[in-house]
């Protein structure tokens, strides 16, 4: 429960909405909102790299073109027709998409939570997903990035512009079950307003090989990443995923999320040395 109230403020925050933290929270689970003025301080020291300012290389790289696929429904039964094809369907790349979990019983906990988490809401959810192919420029060559776009089938067709957010994801790669998961949970419970996920990549992985049990790709990848001078090539892929999806005209440029876990958080802290000020969470 603690995730959905984190959600609910992560969108008021993007919405500009005045956020009371209790207000989220059961009494019976208050008490461990203390912790949080204790822990306070550690933030207001930022090591010196949050301070830096974005390189005019990756400023000037960026290619806003992007290729959709066909928007498809999202939801459990939509990935997989029948349990005994979860491990042949999610697993393993295919002509149709690529590796969403590293094995059959990782693929079983996060279909089993999201179908508990859609059985427990009182509103039906309807998603729609594709994937998004979009491009940032790497010492000199084009590097295609592989994400997927998340909403709800009627976000398109909305009077009023819907949030956009970035999902920033762990070594596993963009195509991660438990990502599009989220999202889902994320466009569904985001109350009247509408929101767009974006399951960005860092990693220019297109079948899911960061699933692979041979990390050498992936390590030699994490390194680019993080060790570049300035860590340009991160920023530019960062900045190619914020102007992706600025880029929907149906989508508020200037009022975006992100979210990262584990490798992820690392763009997340690229986010937050340029102070965007259209990245409000």
């Amino acid at each position: 429960m603690m995730r959905f109230y984190a959600f609910s403020i992560f969108l008021s925050l993007i919405q500009e909405q005045s956020v009371n933290i209790e207000a989220f929270v059961p009494h019976g689970e208050r008490a461990s909102w203390k912790s949080v003025e204790k822990k306070k301080a550690k933030f207001n020291k930022l090591p010196t790299y949050f301070v830096s300012e974005l390189s005019t290389t990756a400023e000037s790289s960026i290619s806003p073109s992007m290729e959709l696929s066909d928007w498809a429904d999202l939801n459990p039964e939509s990935l997989v027709s029948a349990p005994c094809l979860i491990e042949q369907t999610l697993c393993q790349p295919s002509e149709e998409q690529p590796q969403m979990a590293k094995d059959l019983d990782y693929a079983r906990a996060v279909m089993d939570a999201w179908k508990q988490e859609e059985l427990d809401d009182e509103n039906v959810w309807e998603t729609v997903w594709c994937h998004c192919t979009y491009s940032t420029q790497d010492d000199n060559q084009v590097t295609p990035l592989y994400g997927h776009l998340i909403q709800k089938p009627s976000t398109i067709e909305s009077e009023k512009k819907a949030c956009g957010v970035i999902f920033f994801h762990t070594g596993a790669g963009p195509h991660d079950l438990f990502l599009l998961y989220k999202a889902a949970s994320l466009v569904n419970r985001g109350g009247d307003q509408d929101t767009v996920v974006l399951v960005a990549d860092i990693l220019s992985d297109e079948t899911g090989w960061a699933w692979g049990a041979d990390r050498t790709l992936y390590n030699q990848q994490r390194k680019k990443l993080l060790e570049a001078p300035g860590r340009s090539t991160l920023q530019k892929r960062v900045q190619a995923a914020i102007q992706t999806l600025q880029a929907l005209e149906y989508v508020d440029s200037d009022r975006l999320g992100v979210m990262g876990w584990c490798l992820g958080g690392h763009p997340v802290m690229e986010v937050a040395k340029v102070e965007n000020p259209a990245v409000r969470a």
